[in-house]
């Protein structure tokens, strides 16, 4: 596992050892997962050896409905995230989104 901040590696059992109990796999990977086979090797290998030890897995960055097949086929209770999903909205378009679809709000 590679920290985007720090670029420092470290593996998903010193992870579970400190006490992290979820793993954000990001955009970069998560998002090309259908095109290039050295990423979905790496969101491969990531999500097994975190399932292996009962880590929840949340992946980032899913554009179509390949990229969350292939999530999916590797972990069906991964979280998942993207414009698959929903598009970006602006502000005022997240408020009203929110106020349509929430009580209470």
């Amino acid at each position: 596992v590679c920290d985007q901040f720090s670029e420092r590696h470290i593996s998903v059992e010193k992870l579970q050892n400190i006490g992290v109990n979820e793993i954000k796999i990001g955009r970069g990977i998560g998002g090309f997962i259908d095109s290039d086979p050295q990423k979905q090797e790496t969101i491969s290998s990531i999500m097994k050896r975190a399932k292996a030890l009962g880590m929840q897995t949340s992946v980032v960055g899913l554009e179509n409905n390949a990229q969350y097949e292939i999530v999916r086929d590797l972990d069906d209770k991964a979280f998942v995230q993207g414009y698959y999903f929903y598009k970006p909205l602006d502000k005022n378009a997240l408020i009203n989104a929110l106020r349509n679809n929430a009580v209470n709000i």
